[in-house]
């Protein structure tokens, strides 16, 4: 098998993030009192591309910094549309199965709450990582709909996993509605069942068959049978 990992904050405007050049630089001074340190904002980053290297995974995992955002939702949707269309750049393999398992503790904005920040262009649903790994059009584009996000997850044959909080699961519970081959299930406040949870979410992808179609009614009627 083989391991990635990204991380993601929000767009870099407001309302999402202050634009204040203090809180730019270190956003958690946005709490008085604070003397924590973090991350600058940034939309979406691809630390590590698929490959055997565990260690190399483990190392940036476990220096990744945190950061922060104003409003409560955040700029997840752009991340996991922009991993799942760049195919070279995070590595992904045709002849595999393909996990993207998105952690958060927090809700995620989609199309049209761009409109907040001036964004009236829509997602183009294309790859934009620069040769960083960075999301280079997160503040000149909307958030993907969760429609569109849908049918590349689809086009790339991709199952998400949505490893949240409890105080998100419904929410993601409800997205994974939406996605073809998505779930969700809770994620404990230390993380610490990160690792069942993905077997218990791979066991239950791997033992299903779902039959779908899409004709049209009427035209053409369509049985499924088992034996």
């Amino acid at each position: 098998f083989r391991l990635g990992f990204g991380s993601f904050v929000e767009k870099k405007l407001m309302p999402f993030v202050s634009t204040a050049l203090k809180l730019l630089k270190n956003p958690c001074a946005l709490d008085k009192g604070s003397t924590a340190v973090c991350e600058p904002p940034y939309g979406y980053i691809n630390h590590v591309s698929l490959s055997t290297d565990t260690k190399k995974f483990q190392d940036n995992v476990k220096s990744a910094k945190i950061s922060s955002n104003l409003d409560g939702p955040e700029g997840s949707m752009d991340a996991l549309l922009q991993a799942v269309v760049c195919r070279d750049e995070i590595g992904w393999r045709s002849q595999a199965r393909r996990l993207l398992l998105l952690s958060t503790d927090g809700g995620f904005h989609y199309a049209g709450d761009g409109k907040l920040s001036g964004l009236i262009v829509p997602n183009d649903g294309e790859c934009h990582l620069n040769s960083r790994n960075l999301y280079t059009h997160s503040t000149l584009q909307d958030y993907p709909s969760i429609s569109q996000v849908n049918q590349k997850v689809q086009d790339n044959q991709i199952n998400v996993i949505f490893a949240v909080t409890e105080n998100q699961l419904p929410v993601y519970e409800g997205l994974a509605r939406l996605i073809d081959g998505a779930s969700a299930a809770m994620l404990s406040n230390d993380s610490s069942n990160i690792v069942s949870l993905v077997y218990d979410q791979y066991n239950k992808i791997s033992s299903s068959i779902e039959m779908k179609d899409n004709h049209i009614e009427g035209l053409l009627d369509i049985k499924y049978f088992s034996s």
